[in-house]
């Protein structure tokens, strides 16, 4: 059965659109990230930087600027990230430390029920990990801190005896 030209050839077409357009979403957001950055948008004709997206592309600062900070942490790999996990967990993930993403890709996320696959795993799942992630980040500061306290307490100490 001969396949019709047309159907291959717009496929053709899509797939290689679909690539450029994952390519260009990245660059697109990282040129408005230099246009917010160095304020661009004012010799632009826009006095802040909300009215250049809506007027311009019609989103919110906040949309974009979510979406800068999602790109920035996913760098080229920004349009695969947000195709295989979704806006949410992608900006999710994006958020944790690069170290600490690539160990949840690879390994899953440890929840109540196990460890489930960055795609069985919900965002309510990933946000209660990153919450622990925080809480022992934090419980591993202050035992550095009193550590360092009671380093410098014993060294006056000793200090003092001399």
């Amino acid at each position: 059965m001969q396949k019709n030209k047309l159907a291959l050839d717009l496929h053709d077409s899509a797939k290689s659109y679909y690539e450029r357009s994952q390519e260009y979403g990245y660059k697109f957001l990282m040129s408005l990230k230099q246009i917010r950055d160095e304020k661009l948008f004012l010799d632009l004709g826009c006095s802040e930087f909300e009215e250049y997206t809506e007027n311009y592309f019609g989103y919110s600062k906040r949309t974009i600027n979510e979406r800068i900070q999602i790109a920035q942490s996913w760098g080229s790999d920004y349009e695969r990230a947000l195709a295989s996990y979704g806006k949410h967990k992608a900006r999710q993930l994006g958020l944790l430390p690069e170290i600490e993403r690539e160990n949840l890709i690879e390994r899953g996320v440890p929840t109540e029920n196990g460890v489930k696959s960055i795609d069985e795993a919900t965002t309510r799942e990933i946000e209660a990990y990153k919450r622990k992630l925080k809480e022992s980040e934090e419980r591993n500061k202050r035992l550095a801190e009193q550590a360092l306290q009671k380093e410098v307490i014993e060294k006056e100490i000793v200090i003092e005896k001399v």
